[in-house]
């Protein structure tokens, strides 16, 4: 199995695209993962500069807030279609609604799977507050009814809904775990999302769990046969990173912090990484 780590765009939209990819080569990331804006002209442009790179690419879908459900899914469906376009390594996802029906959220994953299988392109769903697989325990429902399903691995969303670092629900996480295809490398705690810098001592313990959880997910992708194991060091801006009290700007360095995981989990699951570099935007 090969590990990629990914670079993501978010945090870094002012720099001119080019000179983003070139600083994300620069830093060691083998790619990118990209909310490619709606403009398909500008994303020719952005995927003609990706190929020249050479950088494995993920397109991401975030933006399909609407709360009308018919609305909604002919907004998902066309958004993850002009995802489609760019050709990328996959389709990480934002899928649904918290306050949708289960129904529905079948639904919009049900026509999720319809796409991905007519384009030939793996779509997976980031577990992400707001979503329908916003929680831990809501997802394993999910999972009970739809065992294919297939997951972006974000649990520092998770530990943020359950005010825990989710020690009592080890079999729903295990059941996530077995179903994650992608990685999102960020440290949440247990009254947020993000942790102000995962190197801190304070937040020992709780890197400690994520590690562990990153681990089992490669140590399940290795024993299906996943050839590429993508992971995104993915520590946020604004309003995930929170303003220094003190003076003007963040309290951190977004960028230092992913640079710091990213190597961080390269050494922890350097184990895993065995085959060649994976320098093609091949499918994992």
């Amino acid at each position: 199995m090969k590990l990629a780590f990914l670079c993501p765009l978010w945090g870094s939209e002012h720099l001119p695209f080019e000179t983003f990819l070139r600083k994300a080569r620069d830093a060691g990331y083998d790619g990118v993962e990209v909310a490619f804006p709606n403009d398909r002209g500008q994303c020719r442009e952005m995927v003609a500069q990706l190929e020249e790179s050479e950088l494995l690419y993920v397109a991401q879908h975030w933006d399909t807030f609407t709360t009308d459900f018919d609305a909604h899914q002919r907004q998902f469906y066309g958004r993850l279609e002009q995802l489609a376009e760019t050709q990328p390594l996959f389709i990480n996802s934002h899928t649904g609604r918290d306050h949708f029906i289960i129904s529905q959220n079948l639904a919009l994953l049900s026509g999720a799977d319809k796409l991905s299988a007519e384009l030939g392109l793996p779509i997976y769903h980031e577990t992400h507050r707001g979503r329908f697989n916003f929680a831990c325990h809501v997802t394993a429902e999910y999972l009970a009814l739809k065992p294919d399903l297939k997951l972006t691995a974000d649990f520092s969303h998770w530990c943020c809904v359950a005010e825990s670092l989710l020690q009592d629900q080890e079999e729903a996480m295990q059941k996530a775990i077995e179903h994650s295809f992608h990685v999102h490398c960020r440290v949440g705690h247990i009254q947020g999302s993000q942790v102000i810098d995962p190197a801190l001592p304070v937040y020992a313990e709780t890197l400690a769990r994520h590690l562990q959880w990153w681990r089992a997910i490669a140590e399940a992708a290795q024993a299906r046969g996943q050839a590429l194991l993508t992971l995104t060091a993915e520590f946020g801006p604004a309003p995930y990173m929170l303003p220094h009290p003190d003076r003007d700007g963040p309290i951190a360095d977004q960028w230092a912090h992913n640079c710091w995981i990213m190597e961080r989990v390269r050494r922890e699951l350097q184990s895993f990484d065995t085959a060649a570099a994976p320098y093609a935007n091949a499918q994992a």
